[in-house]
C-alpha cells in the first residue's frame, strides 16, 4: 500500500500538541521547536454498491471527513461496471461514507449531501487498515 506519499500525523510546538495536522503558530513560536511527525500509513476503503436488483455501475460514492469542517476535503469516486469502488491513500481518521442515488444530480455534484446523513456509514480508519464496506444506494 506504500504510495510514496506521506501526511502530517501530528504537529507539536514545544509542549503544545495538535491531535491532527494543524497547529496555530500565528502568535509566534517564541523560540520553541516545531516538530512535525510524518507517516505513510494510509488506509484504504473498498466495496460494492448495490440496489434491490444487484450491483450498480456509475453511482457516486463520497468519503467525507467527520470533523464537521465545511471546507474539509471530500473524496468521490464512481462505481465501476461491477458496482465496485475504492479509495486509496486515505489518512487515518473518522469519515462518513455514502453512495448517492444516480438521478440525484445535486448530490452527484457534491451538493445536498446532508440529505444522505442518515444513510451514511461512520468509519474510523486506522493506519494501514484495508476496510471492506459494501453499500446500498437509494436510501436517504
Amino acid at each position: 500500500m506504500e504510495s510514496g506519499y506521506s501526511y502530517a500525523q501530528s504537529v507539536r510546538l514545544g509542549a503544545l500538541m495538535s491531535g491532527g495536522n494543524v497547529i496555530d503558530v500565528r502568535p509566534g513560536m517564541g523560540g520553541q521547536t516545531l516538530v512535525v511527525t510524518l507517516s505513510s500509513g494510509f488506509a484504504s476503503v473498498a466495496g460494492v454498491v448495490r440496489d434491490t436488483k444487484g450491483p450498480v455501475a456509475g453511482t457516486v460514492v463520497y468519503l467525507r471527513p467527520e470533523n464537521g469542517d465545511p471546507l474539509a476535503w471530500t473524496s468521490r469516486v464512481q462505481t465501476r461496471e461491477d458496482g465496485s469502488y475504492s479509495f486509496s491513500s486515505v489518512m487515518p481518521g473518522k469519515y462518513r461514507l455514502v453512495a448517492v442515488e444516480a438521478d440525484d444530480l445535486a448530490a452527484r455534484a457534491g451538493l445536498g449531501l446532508e440529505e444522505y446523513a442518515g444513510a451514511a456509514e461512520l468509519l474510523d480508519l486506522h493506519e494501514r487498515e484495508d476496510l471492506r464496506r459494501d453499500l446500498r444506494v437509494g436510501a436517504r
